[in-house]
């Protein structure tokens, strides 16, 4: 959990520092073909299996515009063509 915790904290400087927005971001651990018993969708990380994501993510609140769901992509994008382009 330390370890996800920490992931999004990276991930969120990481778009403070390209974009220039804050946001907020929500580690997930996901286990396909695992049963995984139902948990409050409050904690810092969420434990799911795949198909409740969704639902997860539908009951959470809209904090991002449409507009800065797209900077925010193109940003994550650009970072991880650049990453693969330096391993290759």
């Amino acid at each position: 959990m330390e370890q996800i915790e920490a992931a999004s904290r990276w991930l969120e400087r990481l778009i403070k520092e390209s974009t220039g927005k804050p946001v907020a971001v929500r580690g997930v651990v996901v286990f396909p073909g695992w049963y995984v018993e139902q948990q409050s969708p409050r904690g810092p990380v969420w434990v799911l299996e795949p198909k409740m994501l969704p639902g997860f993510i539908e009951g959470e609140p809209v904090t991002l515009s449409s507009s800065d769901v797209s900077l925010v992509s193109f940003h994550l994008s650009r970072y991880v063509r650049s990453e693969v382009e330096q391993a290759a």
